[in-house]
């Protein structure tokens, strides 16, 4: 089985982040999408994750936070997404397990 640890986001990790969501998506509108939800006042860092195997990030998973809106009212919930794996780790199964991973966050 291929180890993966699952951590979250650093500062130095930033780069590396948007190279995986390019590459997973073949296109950069996802990284950029991450790059604007940290900008907003309701970002939470620690619910940025990466996937590292072999010294290097291989996926990305990020929460945020958002206003479920209804006639009865509001409700605060946690969306998933972006999630991104590069591609030359994709359908391998670790997408799998880090999915699993993360539902226990």
């Amino acid at each position: 089985m291929i180890e993966i640890t699952i951590r979250a986001e650093t500062a130095e990790d930033r780069e590396e982040i948007r190279e995986v969501e390019t590459q997973a998506f073949g296109r950069a509108a996802e990284a950029e999408l991450v790059e604007e939800l940290r900008r907003l006042p309701k970002y939470i860092p620690e619910f940025s994750l990466v996937a590292r195997h072999a010294e290097r990030i291989v996926g990305h998973a990020l929460f945020s936070r958002v206003l479920i809106q209804s006639e009865a009212g509001g409700v605060e919930a946690i969306a998933l997404g972006p999630v991104a794996v590069m591609p030359d780790r994709q359908w391998q199964g670790s997408n799998q397990r880090e999915c699993r991973c993360l539902r226990c966050c």
